[in-house]
């Protein structure tokens, strides 16, 4: 085998190479961005998946409830369920930077993530339980209430 020159890469010029640079820091910067974006998101994941789900059972289970009433259906309804999601993510979101900004950075182990949530999710599972009620004929959400008080007796 004899000697085989190495090619030398063309002369691109100087709009290229700045072109080549700008792309390669464009993409830094989307990466610290998407880590810094889960970063704040994930410890509150759970909370949105869990209460994107309840609004999408309460969706279904409303359309059986209103189905069985024989009431009629309209778009506001399907579109109510879009807003719910994206308004409820949005108080969780709010949530947690208040968590982030106020209570972390000043050591207080409160949180707002987990009360907002919370309220969240209880008033989508009540809905559930009152729509599965009408569907089944048991009301589970009034036996449920009618324990509480026993179970928060103030002597």
């Amino acid at each position: 085998m004899g000697y085989i020159p190495s090619k030398k890469p063309p002369n691109k010029g100087i709009c290229a190479t700045i072109k080549t640079k700008l792309m390669e820091y464009l993409k830094y910067i989307i990466a610290t961005v998407w880590g810094i974006t889960v970063g704040f998101m994930l410890p509150i994941s759970h909370f949105m998946l869990l209460c994107s789900s309840l609004v999408v059972v309460d969706f279904i289970t409303g359309v059986l409830a209103a189905r069985k009433r024989k009431e009629a259906l309209y778009s506001k309804g399907f579109q109510r369920t879009v807003y719910k999601i994206a308004l409820y993510f949005l108080a969780i979101l709010l949530s947690r930077g208040m968590d982030v900004v106020f209570l972390y950075e000043a050591g207080i182990a409160f949180s707002f993530s987990y009360i907002v949530a919370g309220f969240v999710c209880l008033t989508e599972f009540k809905s559930n339980l009152e729509n599965i009620g009408t569907l089944t004929g048991t009301d589970i959400w009034a036996h449920i209430a009618s324990r509480l008080p026993k179970l928060f007796k103030v002597k």
